[in-house]
């Protein structure tokens, strides 16, 4: 036999020799004994400190907190999820508060604008909406819905498409600055929906449902064109009157009269 194949065989029993020993030294004695793993982790994991609780332990004494959140979109989420792990926190509530997130960034993480998630998740983008609030401000953390706002007035109101009716207040807690700026100006008789339309749908899925944003000298010429039907709207000849801009590149279209 050569010597060359001598060698190797010498070399493959070495090393099959110390591979069974560290086999030996390595693998647990309670390995296989259940399963192709290891039998005495069961105990091992049985023995750790438990972190979180059943969500049935939450409802024991957040029972308002429960039925607000099993009654709307956020009924399928385990409490811990938001609030962190309440084991210990059920044990001794004042020793072991939990977290109430309520910072934009954090209801970001799933409601941030991002093409990936699925379209039942609902998304804002956080940099652009109502950057001004915090989320919990207009939104029932454990029931997020908005909910619209019955007009106080019916001079203030126009019906939406669907026959209900959205008070200009209510775009305003999202749109403060241009809610104001309408407010102060000789708009605030004309509701949000007469320009930028319905707002049902955009008030509870903003990012699926985008709203008007009506630009061109045609538009504004419908009340403010000469010879339009309107009464005591000014009136201007769009064909003499800075032909070759757009309405809004001089007038602030929620306060038109500021240049």
């Amino acid at each position: 036999m050569p010597k060359q194949v001598i060698r190797l065989l010498i070399a493959f029993v070495i090393f099959v020799s110390l591979f069974l020993l560290a086999r030996h030294f390595l693998v647990p004695k309670s390995f296989y004994k259940l399963g192709h793993y290891r039998a005495d982790a069961i105990d091992d994991i049985k023995n750790l400190e438990a972190k979180y609780s059943d969500s049935l332990t939450c409802k024991k004494c957040h029972k308002t907190e429960d039925s607000t959140k099993s009654a709307g979109v956020h009924h399928g989420i385990n409490c811990q999820t938001c609030h962190g792990p309440g084991y210990k926190h059920a044990k001794d509530p004042a020793k072991n508060p939990l977290t109430k997130p309520t910072e934009r960034e954090f209801c970001g993480k799933c409601h941030n604008e991002n093409a990936a998630r699925p379209a039942f998740m609902k998304q804002v983008n956080i940099l652009k909406h109502n950057t001004k609030s915090k989320c919990v401000v207009c939104h029932n953390p454990h029931s997020p819905g908005f909910k619209l706002s019955l007009p106080k007035t019916a001079d203030s109101t126009k019906k939406s498409g669907s026959g209900k009716q959205i008070d200009d207040a209510t775009c305003g807690k999202c749109h403060n600055t241009e809610y104001t700026k309408k407010q102060s100006g000789v708009h605030k008789v004309n509701n949000c929906i007469v320009c930028h339309g319905s707002g049902e749908k955009h008030i509870n899925d903003p990012a699926a449902n985008k709203l008007l944003k009506p630009k061109g000298r045609a538009f504004c010429g419908q009340c403010h064109g000469t010879g339009s039907t309107t009464s005591g709207i000014n009136q201007i000849d769009l064909k003499g009157h800075n032909p070759d801009g757009d309405c809004t590149d001089c007038h602030n279209p929620h306060s038109p009269m500021d240049f």
